[in-house]
């Protein structure tokens, strides 16, 4: 490597020099990138990056890098064995600026000088001879362990080995998709084809995640090919716009229902309320959207459980403040012993849901996730606007010397006196519980559950019609025709393209039948429920 970054100063050194006799133009990096279109970009030599290395360069600089050394002059003076290749990931190196002399944090990444010894740019051994890598530590520092084949990799390994130790400071490098991932030092000659890999400086944590990627990159083996796309399409939602106007015109319904209901309830207070909510809205939304989260219907449902338990809050305070009215007490001091003795009561429920919304997110996947993080963001939202908005709102005016309703003429006594003896007729009680919790257990033992095609699986089968047709129309065509012993089979229609005549669709009809000519019983359902469309 020493010689190879030799050899491309003394390329350039020859052709252009970087402060020409006469020169009076002041020093940029526009200027030294015109001059020396290589030297500019590229530090040589540095000794960094390990024994591999030629040089470094910023990550934005490498294409600038790669058109100089595809240039013929420079490919004629150097070895035709080379190969060199960038570093895949970048690291920070801290440098002094050459115009300024200042020092600064920059991110580099590493150009290696390979030896091509069959000249047709193939490594002796690939991801193939490689039988298991993994982390291991070494004095509390993460290294990878990495195990040959015995028959194939063991012996080329150690001719490798012994031929990089016996030159001295020579390195082998790891390469995928011509990026160098790792290009370690040879010590000694590798017997048996057991090696550990050491790595570079760092921090523990970052040691050991290059120490996890390395292990992962070593463990996949040697693909037969790079990765083509050999189709592309667009799909389409697979829920359809009338399912999510749907499920956005139920959480409006449900919204308006409870900024009615608590005007009607608690007039002035239920105004106050509503305004909490509102902004309970904006904050949750206003999380979701700073977080990149995608809008789904559990996440609607989300939405709307958190407007029941931010109201619900609400309820709480306002129905203990009513009963410290009842008592005797002034609104000033009735509004302070309300918040106070309702705090208990509104922490425990939304703990208990936010450990539930938790452990959804930790073990959940896809569309629970989406649910419990608005779970876990609205839980937050609704204490805030339910404890702190409104509170400030009902002090406020008590400052002004302005009043505050809690309830109106109509529903002033509503429930004041209800009480529902549960303890005195726990037996019967008792009875009611254990006979839905015998006759839930039962249903579930006889009927078990259907955990449909998400769980399951199921038959994908993609449609193309000679017109466009709309989603509902194969819905209802297919609603009558997967039908079997034990109840229907459900479908997923998604749309390929925009044109409305492709379209995929995704049914467990039949998925866990056992008969012989099940795919045949689903292709004439299928055939008969699309032939109504």
């Amino acid at each position: 490597t020493d010689t190879t970054a030799q050899t491309l100063e003394d390329l350039i050194g020859d052709d252009i020099t970087l402060d020409e006799e006469g020169d009076d133009e002041p020093q940029t990096v526009e200027r030294d990138y015109r001059k020396n279109p290589l030297l500019a970009r590229l530090n040589l030599g540095t000794g960094q990056g390990g024994p591999a290395a030629v040089g470094f360069a910023e990550p934005h600089d490498t294409a600038g890098v790669n058109e100089v050394l595809a240039l013929d002059a420079v490919k004629a003076v150097l070895p035709q064995d080379l190969m060199l290749m960038w570093s895949a990931k970048s690291e920070t190196l801290t440098l002094t600026n050459n115009t300024t002399n200042e020092v600064e944090d920059k991110r580099v990444v590493y150009l290696y000088a390979l030896q091509d010894a069959s000249g047709k740019g193939k490594s002796p051994l690939d991801g193939a001879a490689i039988t298991n890598a993994s982390v291991g530590y070494d004095f509390n520092t993460p290294v990878v362990n990495m195990t040959m084949d015995a028959a194939t990799g063991a012996p080329v390994w150690l001719e490798m080995t012994r031929d990089a130790a016996a030159r001295g400071n020579r390195a082998i490098a790891i390469t995928m998709d011509n990026y160098v991932y790792s290009a370690p030092s040879v010590e000694n000659e590798i017997p048996g084809g057991r090696s550990r890999i050491t790595l570079g400086q760092g921090s523990a944590n970052q040691l050991l995640e290059e120490a996890e990627d390395l292990s992962q990159l070593l463990k996949a083996g040697s693909l037969p090919a790079p990765a083509k796309i050999v189709d592309e399409y667009t799909v389409g939602p697979t829920l359809g716009e009338e399912n999510i106007n749907s499920g956005m015109l139920s959480f409006g319904i449900a919204l308006l229902v409870i900024l009615i209901y608590m005007i009607f309830y608690y007039k002035g207070a239920g105004v106050v309320s509503n305004i909490a909510l509102i902004a309970n809205l904006f904050f949750l939304v206003g999380a979701l959207a700073s977080i990149g989260a995608a809008l789904t219907l559990p996440g609607i449902a989300g939405i709307v459980l958190t407007i029941g338990m931010a109201v619900d809050a609400n309820v709480l305070i306002f129905e203990r403040i009513r009963e410290e009215m009842r008592h005797g007490k002034g609104l000033a001091q009735a509004l302070k012993d309300g918040y106070n003795k309702a705090y208990s009561a509104i922490v425990d429920a939304n703990i208990t849901t936010l450990l539930t919304a938790i452990i959804l997110f930790a073990f959940g996947s896809g569309p629970i996730q989406g649910f419990a993080t608005t779970l876990i963001i609205g839980i937050f939202t609704s204490l805030f606007s339910a404890i702190v908005i409104t509170r400030l709102i009902f002090f406020n005016r008590l400052e002004k010397k302005k009043g505050i309703s809690f309830s109106t003429e109509l529903t002033k006594n509503w429930f004041t006196n209800l009480n529902f003896q549960f303890v005195k007729k726990r037996k019967m009680f008792y009875v009611i519980s254990g006979v839905v919790i015998v006759a839930g257990v039962a249903s579930l033992l006889t009927r078990g559950v259907d955990y449909g095609v998400d769980f399951e699986g199921g038959t994908r089968v993609d449609v193309a019609f000679e017109q466009a047709v709309e989603r509902t129309a194969i819905e209802n065509a297919l609603e009558g025709a997967l039908v079997e012993e034990g109840g229907k089979g459900s479908a997923t229609i998604q749309a390929i393209g925009a044109d409305g005549r492709r379209w995929k669709i995704e049914s467990d009809f039949m998925i866990n039948s056992e008969a012989a000519n099940r795919d045949e019983v689903f292709d004439d359902a299928l055939s008969t429920g699309l032939a109504k469309v």
